[in-house]
């Protein structure tokens, strides 16, 4: 009961979901760690995923701080900064863009 209502506690002061869910994740992997059976770890218990739910319905899942993707014109930046002139380019030089280009694709956010 004790853990429902600290639970309770934090999902009425949280500005995000997610922070109720960190609050239930630590105490569930604190118990794990005590070594308390799974049948008795207090997260797991009707009660309180019917707080973490009640939770998800009223504050929702929305995105904070969600970062806008970059412009092609930052990589070419990039690039540039390292290969300033094709004519006298080192593997070096070639290594660290090919390096730059990479990294800026694994993001995986390109904006047209």
């Amino acid at each position: 009961m004790t853990v429902c209502l600290f639970l309770q506690f934090v999902a009425s002061r949280a500005s995000s979901y997610a922070t109720v869910k960190s609050a239930s994740g630590a105490i569930f992997t604190l118990h794990e760690m005590a070594l308390v059976p799974p049948s008795e770890i207090p997260t797991k218990h009707p009660l309180a995923k019917g707080i973490r739910e009640a939770a998800k319905r009223r504050i929702g899942l929305k995105l904070c701080n969600q970062k806008e993707p970059l412009d092609g014109d930052v990589l070419r930046a990039g690039i540039q900064l390292y290969v300033p002139d094709l004519s006298t380019v080192c593997i070096l030089d070639l290594s660290a863009a090919a390096m730059i280009s990479c990294m800026w694709s694994g993001f995986l956010r390109y904006k047209a």
